[in-house]
């Protein structure tokens, strides 16, 4: 959702509605989450996966990775065309 400030501009917001029923009267409850700075750091953490498909996918050179287990987890396209 999109939620507005009192100065007119406008930011991303989670919205947690909750009804508490106290005798016999129900009274609502809104919490309202500014996700602003979420939202910009899955941005950079996107560019950033990008950037790092982009220089995998384009490599000349073999780039494996293993896990701690030694299990490969990824090799990058081009070699692998090549090796396999």
């Amino acid at each position: 959702m999109i939620g507005q400030r009192k100065d007119g501009t406008r930011f991303p917001l989670l919205l947690n509605i909750r009804a508490v029923t106290v005798r016999r009267s129900t009274v609502m409850h809104v919490y309202i989450h500014d996700i602003t700075e979420q939202k910009k750091a899955i941005q950079a953490l996107q560019i950033s996966e990008n950037k790092i498909n982009a220089i995998l996918t384009n490599a000349v050179d073999g780039i494996i990775t293993i896990d701690r287990n030694g299990i490969m987890e990824m090799i990058n396209p081009l070699p692998a065309d090549i090796w396999l």
